[in-house]
């Protein structure tokens, strides 16, 4: 950076060398930003003005500039030196931990300001460069373990809770090949009643499993458009007419015809199915599940309630993270796996919005989202 370029501020409380340090810096070309007299007025004029390097004394008033110095490092990084009246070990260490890159004594001649500067920006870039290395590394780690942990759900799904419901296929399907002549009919009911609910519940989880995949190698395709969300909910209403007449349970869309979101179709519809299928699992026979949509700004927050067995407090904290197991028995003995749930929040995120949930044990539980309802 060309000389003539770098704003420099001075953070002084002593009048007479302030105005010093202000000749020799204009005397070798410097842009004077502003004089501070202590250190609070230091970091207001730093995030204020934006200045290239900051000349910071070491004793001030309200606050010294080492602190001074390590704020401006975590709220604006910008390049210091710092100047003082004493020279010491301590005081370099000091200097050192909160990010100061040179040091002056009183009073700083010209050339030595000028050096100061130098190297403080030089050694401030180097410490970006370091820092930013440190917070990729950090950002790689926790992505290799959000990997990690999605491949470990990933193969415990596999092995536990696919290869059940196939083993419970394969017997009850191998009892009815060998033994269908001798079945009576309510035996014959039974055992195509277990087929037909296991068929189905593997088919939700295949879907669900594949749709995972998906998101962890990026290949889900995304259309965003306009579209009314009280039909989408309709739509997949139908699909659980059977279990909702089965255990006796009402479901009300309660969303407006008239209100439009902006999403992908096929992710909300997708979020809805998840939801819904969650809701008549835990809800006991008679009970009742809700759908409500209000505005909010420009967002649409969705709600899925049903008035079921709800959930504790110490599952909710699991409900959303890929490294906790959590899954649990329906009222009717259905089994889910967590995963449609995990599904829903990376596709609420995918949209743009928020999922939360909130439940009473034996009370029931209310799982929430947002949508856009317009194009930013």
């Amino acid at each position: 950076m060309d000389k003539g370029q770098i704003k420099v501020l001075i953070a002084e409380d002593d009048f007479l060398i302030a105005e010093e340090i202000s000749r020799s810096l204009k005397v070798s070309g410097y842009i004077l930003s502003g004089i501070a007299p202590n250190g609070l007025k230091a970091l207001e004029l730093t995030a204020l003005l934006k200045p290239d390097v900051v000349l910071m004394d070491i004793k001030m008033p309200k606050m010294d500039g080492i602190e001074a110095a390590r704020l401006i490092f975590e709220q604006c990084p910008t390049p210091i030196v710092i100047i003082t009246a004493h020279e010491s070990q301590d005081l370099i260490e000091k200097a050192s931990q909160v990010g100061i890159g040179a040091y002056l004594t009183k009073p700083p001649k010209s050339d030595e300001i000028d050096r100061a500067i130098i190297i403080a920006i030089a050694r401030h870039a180097d410490l970006m460069k370091s820092q930013k290395l440190i917070n990729d590394l950090e950002d790689s780690r926790k992505k290799l373990d959000e990997l990690n942990a999605s491949k470990d759900r990933f193969f415990s799904i596999l092995a536990h809770d696919l290869r059940s419901p196939v083993s419970a296929l394969a017997v009850f399907s191998d009892q009815l090949v060998h033994n269908i002549e001798t079945l009576s009919k309510p035996e014959l009911v039974e055992y195509l009643s277990v087929i037909h609910n296991t068929s189905k519940s593997l088919s939700e989880l295949l879907e669900n499993l594949l749709l995972w995949a998906g998101f962890q190698i990026n290949r889900v395709e995304f259309n965003m458009t306009n579209f009314c969300l009280h039909e989408i909910v309709n739509s997949v209403s139908i699909l659980f007419q059977a279990s909702l007449q089965s255990k006796e349970i009402r479901l009300h869309n309660n969303i407006s015809s008239d209100i439009q979101v902006y999403a992908d179709m096929e992710m909300v519809q997708t979020i809805f199915r998840n939801l819904v299928s969650n809701a008549v699992k835990f809800t006991p026979k008679g009970g009742k599940i809700e759908i409500l949509a209000e505005m909010d700004d420009n967002y649409i927050i969705i709600t899925v309630k049903d008035n079921g067995i709800g959930i504790s407090e110490s599952n909710i904290a699991k409900i959303f993270k890929i490294d906790e197991q959590f899954s649990s028995i329906g009222t009717d003995g259905e089994k889910g796996t967590g995963l449609g749930l995990l599904l829903c929040q990376e596709m609420v995120k995918k949209n743009g919005g928020e999922i939360w949930v909130e439940s009473i044990p034996g009370d029931g539980t209310s799982f929430s989202f947002t949508l856009r309802n317009k194009a930013n």
